[in-house]
């Protein structure tokens, strides 16, 4: 329980950082699900031969990015 201003003050600096890094560590985790979606599907595609999998994988490219801009992001879906 608060009871003060101090520790008011301190929980929301605690809370932005945790909501960042927590924001972060999930879009890795979603990068890592597209990548591994992105294999099935060009396996699905060009090796079983089952077209309905064909271009699925665009869907998630915008997830396939480098730590640095997960680590910017503010808005979901990725976007500028």
């Amino acid at each position: 329980m608060m009871t003060d201003v101090e520790t008011a003050s301190r929980r929301t600096g605690q809370t932005a950082i945790v909501q960042k890094w927590a924001r972060y560590y999930v879009l890795t985790l979603i990068r890592w699900l597209a990548a591994v979606y992105k294999e099935v599907a060009y396996k699905a595609v060009y090796e079983l031969d089952h077209d309905a999998f064909f271009g699925t994988w665009e869907f998630f490219y915008t997830f396939l990015v480098d730590d640095s801009f997960l680590r910017t992001r503010k808005t979901w879906p990725l976007g500028g």
